[in-house]
């Protein structure tokens, strides 16, 4: 009777959800999107997505030096005898002249672009850390105080294999009112799909959508989030599901 026992208890695992289980696997699939998107990449290479016209992929950049500069900084001419602290010449020591002053100018940009760039890095090392592998925003500047809308890809890893359960369990978290995942098919296989949208104490819509891809002892998901109106994401969210792609 003892292996028959071991055969049940095997069959309740499958049954209920168990951790350690069966291996849920996603399957290779040709990447596809439509016509006018890019292609985006996680930096291990193991994930791919479709992106739309209008987004990108990466973070809300800073302001560059050309942005900052096109704004703050007068031309060299008006800089020349308008009261601004002269900038050291060689050929003479009064006022500066105009190429001095644009190279000061270009001086100036090229240390904010750096400054741009580094905030850049640390804000996706950030992502990094939270298991954020492929990050892309909408191009659509957000009001002040609003975040960027935008989807990801998150990648959570644990010792045994992921089921639906702990699948939904894991992706609720993000949930106010834990909404139920439907099973929909995509190419690289089946996934569950949440939405939720409620509005919060600033009077803000947000509209939150997740599909759940579980792979072996690997959970990714694939969220979208936005706080203007709710067609922002929805209209793009299943051509993007549909490009999904990720390396066995």
């Amino acid at each position: 009777m003892k292996p028959v026992h071991l055969v049940l208890i095997g069959s309740l695992v499958t049954v209920t959800g168990c951790s350690g289980g069966p291996a849920l696997k996603v399957r290779l699939a040709t990447f596809s999107a439509p016509t006018g998107w890019t292609k985006g990449m996680s930096d291990d290479q193991v994930v791919t997505i479709g992106i739309p016209p209008s987004w990108k992929q990466g973070v809300d950049k800073t302001l560059t030096g050309a942005d900052l500069m096109s704004g703050i900084a007068p031309s060299p001419s008006d800089m020349i005898g308008s009261g601004i602290p002269s900038i050291p010449s060689e050929q003479s020591s009064s006022a500066p002249s105009e190429q001095d002053v644009q190279k000061a100018v270009e001086s100036m940009e090229s240390s904010f672009e750096k400054a741009a760039e580094e905030a850049e890095r640390r804000e996706l090392e950030e992502l990094k850390s939270k298991g954020i592998i492929l990050n892309v925003i909408s191009s659509t500047r957000p009001t002040i105080g609003e975040a960027r809308t935008r989807f990801f890809v998150k990648k959570n890893s644990q010792g045994s294999n992921w089921n639906w359960d702990e699948a939904h369990a894991q992706e609720r978290g993000q949930y106010f009112n834990k909404p139920v995942a439907k099973e929909i098919e995509l190419p690289i296989g089946k996934a569950h799909r949440m939405e939720e949208s409620r509005q919060l104490v600033d009077g803000a819509q947000l509209t939150i959508i997740s599909y759940l891809v579980p792979h072996g002892k690997d959970l990714y998901t694939l969220r979208f989030v936005t706080v203007e109106q709710a067609t922002v994401i929805t209209s793009i969210e299943q051509d993007v599901a549909k490009s999904l792609r990720i390396q066995p």
